[in-house]
Formats: structure tokens, C-alpha cells, sequence
């Protein structure tokens, strides 16, 4: 036995550690998948171990879920063929409800069916039209995932009359906790236009982040090799 390569393997184990809880990395396993954490940004580990790509909150408005829980929606970009998607959180607790995979283009044509939701909401505040049954307003037929757009009456005082309602529906995968899920925006139905303030720039740092979720990824590999 050579105790100096073993040591050798040992200290390079012990580095790669530090190195890792350096970044501040903090994994969570979902849905046969793993999350792993560090500053706000998540990176995504499917179910066969691929590195899919990187999310961040998207801070404003929150959602209430089907479940009456307080949700948060989160922006992930791709990572090398993986294309964007999009995942909720249960506020609070580090629980994932749903995970939906949308296209760049697609998040694009679902935040201009948003923009369109929130005018004709406004509108209809402003002129007094009382909306007493299920309007939808657009429908988005993604390649994975439908997401369709519905002004419903609201029964929450802090929403004002009217709630937007966004129901996806999973064609494909597993990574999900149901192929089924809705949320409504937990604010009044003109502010939902926050929500696509916040897209374009939350995409751009992520984006930015990349190189430095590479280099995670590259040192999570080097501790796997040292292990095995």
C-alpha cells in the first residue's frame, strides 16, 4: 500500500470539500432529482444525474398554488441542450411543487399573454365591468408544457376583483410532482406586469452566473472521482 498516494487523495478530498462548502453549495434531493444551492442561485440535478441548468427567484409577485400555499416561481436557463424551464417553491419551507419546462421563446409568449391579461383586468376595473365567470385570455401550446391564461372573479380582498390564473400542464417527464398544477398571482391583476419586469434581467444574471456553476459542477465531479 502506498500511504503517500493515499494521503495524497485524502488531502485533494479534504480540498475539493472546503472548496465546495467555499461556495456556499447546499444540496436538496426532489422528485428523484437534486437541487444544489449557492448564493440564490439553484442548480438543477435530474433524476439521471445531469446537470440540466441554473435558476434564481424571480422575486415579485408570489403565486398561491391549487393547494392554498404561498408559492414562489423560479427562472431556470439551460444548460448545454437542456432547454429553459420553470419550477415553484413553497415559501418557507424549501418545498418544490412543480416543475415546467418552456422554451426562451415560449417564457417570452407567456409573459406577453400576461401583459394582455393585466391591461384587459385593468380596463375592466377602470370602466366597471364586473367579470362573473372564467375569461381566458391566451393559451400557450409549448413543446413540453401548455400554460393556459384565465381572468377569473377573486375572492380575496387583496387582489381586488379579478385574480389571473395560470394552469400548466406537463406533456412530458417526470421531474414534476404533478403533470397538473395552478397558481394565481397573489396581488391586484394590473401589478402581474412586475412579473415580466422581473424576467429579462433575473435570465441575464443567471446567464452570468454560468461560469461560476461550471466550476462547481467540475469540482462535484472531482470529489465523485476521489470517492469511487
Amino acid at each position: 500500500m502506498n500511504i503517500y498516494k493515499t494521503s495524497s487523495i485524502k488531502k485533494n478530498l479534504i480540498i475539493s470539500i472546503i472548496m465546495l462548502l467555499f461556495f456556499g453549495i447546499y444540496p436538496k434531493i426532489v422528485y428523484g432529482a437534486q437541487i444544489l444551492s449557492f448564493r440564490s442561485n439553484k442548480i438543477w440535478i435530474n433524476s439521471k444525474g445531469d446537470a440540466i441548468g441554473l435558476a434564481s427567484i424571480i422575486y415579485f409577485p408570489t403565486f398561491v398554488d391549487q393547494g392554498g400555499r404561498s408559492v414562489s416561481a423560479y427562472y431556470l436557463c439551460g444548460r448545454n441542450d437542456f432547454a429553459d424551464a420553470i419550477f415553484f417553491e413553497v415559501k418557507f419551507q424549501k418545498k418544490y411543487t412543480y416543475f415546467g419546462t418552456l422554451l426562451e421563446k415560449e417564457w417570452d409568449e407567456l409573459l406577453d399573454i400576461l401583459d394582455k391579461a393585466s391591461e384587459i383586468g385593468k380596463k375592466a376595473y377602470q370602466l366597471g365591468i364586473k367579470v362573473n365567470n372564467t375569461v381566458q385570455v391566451g393559451f400557450l401550446d409549448g413543446e413540453w408544457t401548455s400554460v393556459s391564461v384565465e381572468i377569473r372573479p377573486s375572492k380575496n380582498r387583496t387582489e381586488g376583483p379579478l385574480a389571473c390564473f395560470l394552469t400548466f400542464k406537463n406533456k412530458s417527464g417526470k421531474e414534476a410532482a404533478s403533470d397538473s398544477y395552478e397558481v394565481y398571482f397573489d396581488t391586484r391583476i394590473d401589478f402581474i406586469e412586475k412579473f415580466h419586469e422581473s424576467v429579462p434581467p433575473i435570465r441575464d444574471k443567471i446567464r452570468k452566473d454560468f461560469p461560476e456553476m461550471e466550476q462547481i459542477l467540475k469540482e462535484r465531479e472531482e470529489v465523485k472521482q476521489q470517492l469511487q
